[in-house]
């Protein structure tokens, strides 16, 4: 019994070292220096695996629906391709209008990312 829960244990270890070996970093996802210090700031240094699938895509423009659990990253994989598009055509555009608009359908969520990017 033993020897099958050193395996298991084994072979977990193994899986999360291959993971940290093919996981990308922010900078090859295609984020600016700036954000990437502030993540690191928080604490944040490697993508999750929906931000490694989301922030490419929503970088190029595309629209993404994404599934994820809670806590994964879902957040953040959308505010940091908005925050980034915003801070490069902020130097460029007149504050005339608000520049993006989240929507998010519950006062738990609402509160997460006001804390994650208050204004």
């Amino acid at each position: 019994m033993a020897n099958a829960l050193e395996r298991q244990q084994g072979n977990a270890e193994r899986r999360e070292q291959e993971e940290d070996e093919e996981s990308k970093t922010f900078e090859e996802l295609g984020l600016e220096p700036s954000l990437i210090r502030a993540l690191i700031k928080k604490g944040i240094e490697k993508p999750t695996p929906i931000q490694e699938v989301a922030i490419p895509l929503i970088l190029e423009g595309k629209d993404v629906v994404a599934r994820a659990k809670t806590g994964s990253g879902k957040t953040f994989a959308y505010l940091l391709p908005l925050l980034q598009k915003l801070f490069s055509e902020s130097e460029s555009r007149n504050k005339l209008a608000p520049s993006a608009f989240v929507l998010v359908p519950t006062r738990e969520l609402c509160q997460q990312v006001y804390y994650l990017y208050p204004a």
